[in-house]
């Protein structure tokens, strides 16, 4: 695994006795479980395949999100280059006719745990519940099954869907875009963002 080759734990993982090779992959796993289940960290630890005590999640969570926040940048990309835009777009066109697309984009409401008092209610989404309202780009066509090509994580799930996508790195990018000439990319989106003509 990619994460594993930078990962501070390994050091102490080697520490123990009987290191093996298969016990690199068990802080990855016990986090992806603790991400993927939304469960507490104590039921995660006390799983039969990981057998780790919840101050040990606690430490492997937080050292396997800070390395994968070191390397987002190299598989989270937007496309810039030519070939690559019309690479993409020609998968758009084969696969569901739809002429110019470069990417789908939505918003997603991550639930959290109540954030200090004094901030608390910027977090507290229409359905009255706490959460973050992440702003997701991807593709789900042939090649690209799946790829993620942008995250924004940084809103409140008070913060409307228009506000977290004008706020984006990308908003800015395509609107350079756009004012430079570019008239044939477009993103796939939400019917309630309606800022400029690159975004449909």
């Amino acid at each position: 695994m990619a994460v594993s080759k930078r990962m501070p734990w390994e050091r102490s993982i080697r520490k123990g006795v009987g290191y093996h090779m298969s016990c690199q992959k068990v802080p990855v796993l016990t986090t992806l479980n603790f991400l993927s289940s939304g469960s507490y960290q104590r039921r995660v630890g006390q799983d039969f395949l990981s057998c780790v005590c919840q101050s040990s999640v606690s430490n492997i969570v937080h050292q396997i999100v800070d390395a994968i926040n070191i390397i987002i940048p190299d598989w989270i990309k937007f496309p810039t280059q030519r070939d690559e835009i019309q690479a993409i777009q020609q998968q758009f066109w084969i696969n569901a006719n739809f002429p110019g697309a470069i990417g789908a984009t939505d918003g997603t409401h991550i639930a959290i745990f109540p954030p200090e008092k004094n901030r608390e209610h910027l977090y507290i989404n229409r359905k009255l519940y706490h959460s973050l309202n992440v702003m997701i780009v991807s593709i789900y066509i042939y090649d690209y099954y799946g790829k993620i090509l942008a995250v924004k994580t940084n809103h409140g799930g008070r913060t409307h869907d228009a506000r977290v996508w004008s706020s984006s790195q990308l908003s800015r990018h395509m609107l350079r875009e756009y004012e430079n000439g570019r008239r044939n990319a477009w993103l796939i989106g939400m019917h309630n963002i309606k800022i400029f003509n690159f975004y449909i």
